[in-house]
């Protein structure tokens, strides 16, 4: 006779909706801090589409990587801080490798293009961060 050691865990499933809200906010903060407030600060027109570019697309690959695991789907709650930090180091790869591409591509003005990555994903893990913690806090409430 077999007995199992495998211990019985709740399922829980990301947030899906905040997390979509949190990442349309981002963009409209993305539109609105470049195509407003950059040229406000005197920000050429080349940089001001650099930054926005540059933070679309680490806003892209962001959204991107968290929907190709399903957050809408139950797994078990020790499964979904080891998934997400696997999201998280994958994304850490690929923004560059697709800024890189798009940087080749287009040639936007690296300062601002730079800066753009890199506080739009800063934000992006700030908020998404926060999002899911509050939740996964509000699932274990509840169980």
């Amino acid at each position: 006779m077999t007995t199992s050691t495998t211990v019985e865990q709740p399922l829980f499933s990301l947030p899906t909706a905040r997390l979509g809200a949190v990442w349309g906010i981002l963009v409209a903060l993305a539109f609105l801090g470049w195509l407003v407030v950059g040229p406000a600060v005197g920000l050429e027109p080349s940089g001001v589409w650099a930054g926005l570019e540059g933070a679309l697309v680490a806003l892209f690959v962001g959204a991107a990587s968290i929907l190709v695991v399903g957050p809408w789907r139950a797994r078990p709650s020790g499964d979904l801080p080891t998934l997400w930090l696997l999201i998280t180091v994958g994304r850490l790869f690929v923004t560059p490798a697709c800024a890189l591409l798009l940087y080749f591509a287009a040639r936007p003005p690296a300062g601002t293009y730079v800066l753009g990555i890199g506080s739009a994903y800063i934000a992006l893990l700030v908020f998404e961060t926060t999002v899911i913690v509050h939740d996964m806090r509000r699932q274990l409430e509840t169980t």
